[in-house]
Parts: structure tokens; sequence; C-alpha cells
């Protein structure tokens, strides 16, 4: 992980830039997770601490110092150290929430505390857990036994001082204590003692209250915590990491990101990763009833009965009985209705009408033989329901027909005078009710299917700001936009043109490549409407910029490779079907974006509505240069399977195919591969 990337995007988190804090997670979170999960173990807690941990790396950011009296503090110490000390936190309450739930000790005698309590583990079990990791050449060689000791066990297992000399068996007395009992600050080893004990967080109370005070006024104490946290920074490195659940990021962007703004790390999960409102607006809103009735079409089980499921498969028997009673014009006043094995009835009222001076109204049911019966009284305005004697199945089979009496009567036992305003209703009758609810049904689909096709653009792209500095950006003319280039000079033939993903600041790679590619002079597009460039974007609009840029960069260089990560990379295979490209490297790539859409809505016309398709299976068998792809293990954006298909559509023996074990759609750049690979083909 390249620290000076790092601090560059630190730097800009410092200015507010949301998209710069989105990159820090992107890289990093894996690690972090791995430092909280290695303390507090897989779970919710860990998750709780992650997220407090990047909010208060926001809130924070501009705190960060690269250097403190001469000694280097790397980014990710400085990450790690915030990760760590929030995970011990949470540790320690959890163990005092343990504590305070334990009976008193007069409540449990001490033979019973040794038969349900388990035993504590040995030192030796502790170092053992604690140590797997420590593997780190150098790392913890200049530390004495004990010492080393004592660092794995409250790096590691959060123990306190008191705590550490318990398990070790033996007493860890901190040296240069006075006789009269004051700490003499002046000793070296007292320093590093309390330094370490600072940097581990297992200085608590007035001690590590005083170390801070000492710290603000004495610029070798200032000096020897950095050295720790340079330490623990490697040690931490070793943990494996271990990936968090999307919600975390969720939740953090929640609680750090501006009014008005969506910022996510490359590539969320699913079609929904392509799919990114620019807002809270309409794009956003069609988003989500795509997505809520792609559900509901899905799973119908969840939102309807087996009844009305059977109604819908054209079953006779209704699922309900429905009945529609109207004035003398035809006009709607009363929805009556009762699922067929329900034991309750909802009336509805669905036009206006005029309460009854007197008396009250009543609902009857009219079979074709033998008497009506009440089935309660009319409410005037709203909707009422009311429980009936047995279920609708049995009470309404045989009814044809309902009426409204006004009744004076408290329980009248036949129908009186029938109300004028409304007129009997025929019942059983499912068919218009079925019309009307696919008539809904389908006027709802047709209306979601004209969301996307109007607002698709602005689901697929999602522009960046830049967060580069502009003396790396030049500015290049194309017909109908001026284009923003991240860029690197360098003498020589060779040069590398970048097309990034649809939520990537390209310029976040300018650092990693300059020092991985330095025989190569660097071009990375920022698209229309990304990173100062103007105009929208569009699938016609970016393939004609890069042949354009491709062609300028081409005048100057004669070996330029092209790459193209994510949605880039359909950029990048058009480019190298239609011009002779030297390499071309693909990271993250897809056979189609039509596909991937598709696969994840197979309910709308996606063919007949996705404009920018992207469809790289139709140029790669035009491209001749050496190919290289690169995939995720774990891409949850991206099928293997559409990697692979794309694969096998170039000629045979032009394109390789690498996975990158352990990484998802996030984090295959922080695969220590990752840059490799690119070498590898350069």
């Amino acid at each position: 992980m390249d620290p000076r990337s790092l601090q560059a995007l630190i730097a800009g988190a410092a200015q507010g830039d949301h998209a710069c804090f989105a990159k820090i997670y992107e890289r990093t979170h894996t690690h972090l997770f791995g430092v909280a999960v290695r303390i507090l173990g897989q779970g919710q807690a860990a998750e709780d601490v992650l997220q407090e941990a990047y909010v208060s790396i926001w809130k924070s950011a501009a705190g960060y110092r690269s250097e403190v009296d001469g000694q280097t503090i790397q980014p990710m110490t400085w990450l790690i150290a915030i990760v760590r000390n929030k995970a011990l936190d949470a540790f320690r309450a959890r163990a005092r929430r343990k504590e305070s739930e334990l009976p008193e000790s007069g409540d449990v005698d001490e033979e019973d505390s040794e038969s349900t309590m388990a035993p504590a583990p040995s030192a030796m079990q502790l170092l053992e857990q604690a140590t797997e990791a420590l593997h780190i050449a150098g790392c913890m060689n200049a530390l004495e036994g004990s010492h080393r000791q004592s660092l794995a066990l409250a790096y590691y297992q959060g123990l306190s001082h008191s705590e550490v000399a318990a398990q070790m068996g033996a007493p860890l007395g901190l040296p240069g204590r006075a006789g009269g009992g004051g700490m003499r600050y002046t000793h070296p080893e007292l320093l590093e003692h309390l330094a370490s004990a600072y940097v581990l967080g297992t200085l608590a109370g007035g001690a590590r209250r005083r170390f801070e005070r000492l710290q603000r006024d004495r610029a070798d104490v200032r000096v020897r915590v950095a050295q720790w946290e340079a330490r623990l920074g490697q040690l931490a490195m070793s943990v494996p990491a271990h990936q968090p659940s999307p919600r975390v990021w969720a939740a953090i962007a929640a609680r750090t990101q501006p009014a008005g703004t969506r910022h996510a790390p490359q590539g969320k999960a699913g079609w929904l990763g392509w799919l990114k409102p620019a807002g809270f607006g309409v794009g956003g809103l069609a988003a989500g009833v795509i997505a809520a009735s792609a559900f509901f079409l899905a799973m119908p089980t969840l939102f309807m009965s087996s009844d009305q499921l059977a109604m819908r498969s054209g079953e006779r028997l209704p699922q309900s009985y429905v009945g529609l009673l109207t004035d003398a014009q035809g006009n709607g006043k009363l929805l009556v209705s009762s699922l067929r094995h329900g034991k309750t009835m909802t009336v509805k009222v669905i036009g206006p009408i005029t309460p009854p001076a007197t008396g009250k109204l009543v609902l009857w049911a009219v079979p074709a033989s033998g008497p009506a019966f009440s089935l309660g009284t009319v409410p005037t305005s709203g909707s009422a329901v009311s429980m009936l004697p047995d279920t609708s199945e049995k009470l309404l089979s045989k009814v044809g027909k309902l009426v409204v009496t006004l009744e004076t009567e408290a329980n009248p036992a036949k129908p009186g005078e029938t109300v004028r305003q409304l007129r009997q209703a025929v019942v059983n009758r499912p068919a218009r009710a079925v019309a009307v609810f696919f008539t809904v049904l389908l006027l709802a689909y047709l209306a979601i299917c004209a969301a996307l096709f109007v607002y698709q653009r602005s689901l697929i792209y999602f522009p960046q700001p830049k967060s580069g500095d502009a003396a790396t950006t030049v500015h290049f003319q194309v017909k109908d936009a001026e284009l923003a280039i991240t860029t690197r000079q360098a003498a020589g033939p060779k040069a590398m043109v970048y097309f990034g993903g649809n939520a990537e600041d390209v310029s976040a790679n300018l650092p990693s490549f300059s020092e991985a590619f330095p025989g190569h002079a660097l071009y990375l597009l920022h698209y229309r409407g990304y990173g100062g460039s103007s105009g929208s974007p569009t699938e016609a609009a970016l393939q004609s910029d890069a042949l354009a840029l491709f062609d300028h960069v081409s005048k100057t260089h004669a070996d330029v490779t092209v790459v193209g990560r994510s949605l880039g990379s359909g950029v990048a295979v058009w480019v190298a079907s239609q011009r002779p490209v030297s390499r071309l490297i693909l990271v993250k790539p897809y056979n189609s974006l039509q596909e991937l859409a598709a696969q994840r809505f197979p309910w709308f016309p996606i063919s007949w509505l996705l404009v920018d398709k992207f469809e790289s299976w139709k140029y790669a068998p035009k491209v001749t240069a050496p190919t290289l792809l690169i995939a995720a293990e774990h891409d949850e954006v991206i099928p293997a399977a559409s990697t692979g298909k794309l694969h096998a559509r170039f000629n045979k023996g032009t394109a390789a195919l690498k996975m990158l074990p352990g990484t998802s759609h996030n984090t295959v750049s922080q695969h220590p591969q990752y840059l490799a690979l690119f070498q590898s083909m350069l």
C-alpha cells in the first residue's frame, strides 16, 4: 500500500473531499477490520468499532502529521492506532459488563465458583494466540524476551499491565521508581516502558493523563511514542485481513458524507454497483422502485397469500369475495372485501356518503335462497373492519347480492328500507378485481421501465471530483468537450493510457503508478463529467474520447499500453479493437454491461431499455495485442463467469486470465501481486 498515495487521500479527506475518504476506506478497510477482529472476534462488535473508527478518521483527518519531531509517521500506522484504541475500549467495556453481571462474591462459594467458571488460559496459551502473526522480520527483534511477551499479550489480548503480569506469572515492574514513590521521567528505560504502554493502550487512568501532559511538553517523549506506533503498525499489518459487511460502509457514509451527495468505494455489490443515483432525486426514486418491484415479482409469497396467488393463476374459486356498491348513477360508494378463508371483512368508503339524520346504515348479504343476514354497520367515511362469525367461504359462497339499508332498530332481523343512495352489489366477481389489479400492475411496470430508460445514465455513471494536484492535470480538447487528463510525463517511447471505473477518481492512481512504472508516461482519463471534464458521459462519448486520447498519445510514444478497470475495461477493449495498441490490461472486466443487468433483473426487458450496453464480447475477437485479464476471486459485482466468457472470446493465444486470491471487487488493487502483474506485461 503506497504511503504517499494514502497521505494524499488523507489530505483530501481533511479538506472535506468525501471521495478521497471513500478511497481510504476502499484501500484499508480489510486490514483495519482484521485488527478489530483480532481483538474483539468476528461479529457485530468488530463492525461497530470499524464504523466508529472511520467516522473518527473522517473527523480528525486534518490532525494527521507525516512527521513528529523528526520521526516519520506512516499513514497506515495512524489509522491502525485509531482502530486499535477503539477496539480496546470496546473490549474493556464488554469485560466490565460481563463482570457486572456476575453474582456478588457472597452469593457463590469458592467451590461452586471453581466448578462454573472456565479456567483462565495459561501464559503459554495466550502467548501462542498472540504471536501467531509476529513473523515480520525485525519487527520485535530489538526487544528482550519478557518485554516481547508482554507486548504480544497486551497488543493482541488487550490486557492491562497488571493482567499481563498475572498471566506471565511474574511481576513486570517498571524500573526507575524513586524511593519516595515518584517517577524519574528522565530514565530512558522508564520512558520506553511508558511509551509502549501508552501506544498499546494499557496505560490507563491518571497515569495516562500524566503521560499525555509529558508528551505535550517533551519532544523526546513524542519521538518514542512515534517509534512505538511505527513498530506496532508493522505488527498489525501481519494480522489477517477480513472483509466486513457492506452495511458498514453504508452506515459510515450516512454519518460522514455531506448532504445531497453519494460517495461509495468503487463497485458496490450487485448491479446496484452500476446503478448509483447521483442524488436523492428521481433517479434514486427510480432505482428504489425498480428494486422493490423486482423483489415483489421475484418473491410474491412475501406479499401475497397462497389464495391470492391462486387467483392470479386463474383458479375458478376466487381468493376473496368482493362487492362494489354504487349509487343510481353508477358511481362507486362502497368496496366490500373479505379473504376467502378469512374471518374479517373490510368495508371501505370510496365515494361520498351522506350520514343519516337518525338510525344507521346496515350492510346485508342476500343469498340465492334463504333469508338475508346482516354483515354489520356501514361507515360514512374511511374504512371499517368487522369480525365475521365464520369464514367468508362458508358465509358468502352462496351470496349473490349485497344491499345497504337504513335501520332504526338496534339489531334488525331483516332488511328494512333500502337506501336509495346505494344499490345492490353482486359479490363473487373476482374477474373485475383481477383485471383492475393487473391493469394497475401493468401500468406500474411500464412506468418503472420508462423511468429506467429515462434515468439509466444517472444510475450507471457516478462522476467523481479530482483529488490530484493541478500541476499533474492537462486539458485535452475534443470535438464537443474539454477533457481533464491526469498525467506524468516521461521521455521515451513507452506510455500507459488508463480508463477507470464508473465511480473512480483516476488521479488517485498516479502516485502508485508513477512508482511502479518509472519509465512510462502516464495518461489517466477523467470521463466527461468526472474530475473537471466537461459534458456528460455516454458509451459513445467515452469510446470517441478514448480513441482521440490514444491517437494523441501515439503521436509521441510508439509503445502504448492500454489499461481499463471495471467499467473502463469495456472502453479499453473498444480502443484495442480499433487501434494497434502494444498491450491490453483489463482489470475486473465483464462480458457486457447488458448481460450483467439482465442477470440481476430478468423481469425487465433490459436489451430494449439499455442504451449503453458496453458489449465487450463483440470487440474482443478483433484484438490482436497481448492481453491480460485480472479478476478478483470473490468479485461481488462482476461474476467470474462473465470475465471467463470474455476471456473465451479472444483469439487463441492472445489473452491470459489471472485470478488474485482472497480479493473482492473493492480490494483487488490492494493485492501485492496487482501491480506486479502489470509489470510482467510491460
